[in-house]
């Protein structure tokens, strides 16, 4: 058994954090509901350029938080007898801080391996197929619907989707196994039979 986990809004709330940046330095206030997948594809000026702010920050990133129940939850998937893998979409600037901070707040001797992806090279949602192929995976949790979505079209994988306001929009044409959770910890007791 082996599961692919992602960070951002799975692990840690990172775009609240990123709200808490934009929302410091925009002429308006960003809500963490009005963060549509169309929202967050627009580019919107006084919005974007400080999300990539933070983004190319390490230092920003490091000061991420964890979900309260993120480690206890990962611990017991670990513990179920799951071999776990991080799959990181992060840039490239951010990989050394993130294993960083999967060790600081606990995570990594509960973790196999941990996945970086080549921007310049891979899309999030194919590098984590690849990911899920060359590794066997057979569960896995995101936050993004086109990464679940293609992780459940190789058949065989219960995937499951952190709900997020970003991925709320009915997408059609899933196949496969998707259940929509309120939470990585949700997702682990239903897996788990909890």
């Amino acid at each position: 058994m082996v599961a692919l986990v992602d960070i951002d809004d799975t692990l840690t709330p990172a775009q609240k954090h990123i709200l808490e940046h934009v929302n410091s330095r925009a002429a308006r206030h960003f809500t963490f509901e009005e963060m549509t997948w169309q929202f967050r594809e627009e580019k919107i000026a006084g919005y974007d350029e400080y999300v990539q702010e933070v983004l190319g920050s390490p230092e920003l990133v490091r000061e991420y938080l964890p979900y309260g129940f993120a480690l206890p939850a990962l611990e017991r998937l670990a513990a179920a007898g799951y071999e776990v893998h991080i799959a990181s979409s992060r840039k490239e600037a951010l990989h050394a801080v993130t294993e960083e901070w999967l060790r600081q707040h606990g995570f990594m001797p509960h973790v196999h391996k941990v996945h970086r992806r080549l921007a310049r090279v891979e899309k999030g949602a194919d590098f984590k197929v690849k990911v899920a192929k060359e590794y066997g995976i057979t569960v896995a949790f995101d936050d993004t619907h086109s990464v679940v979505e293609k992780l459940a079209q190789l058949g065989g994988i219960k995937v499951y989707l952190i709900d997020k306001p970003w991925n709320r929009e009915d997408f059609e044409g899933a196949k496969g196994e998707i259940v929509r959770v309120p939470s990585f910890a949700a997702a682990v007791d239903d897996l788990l039979g909890s």
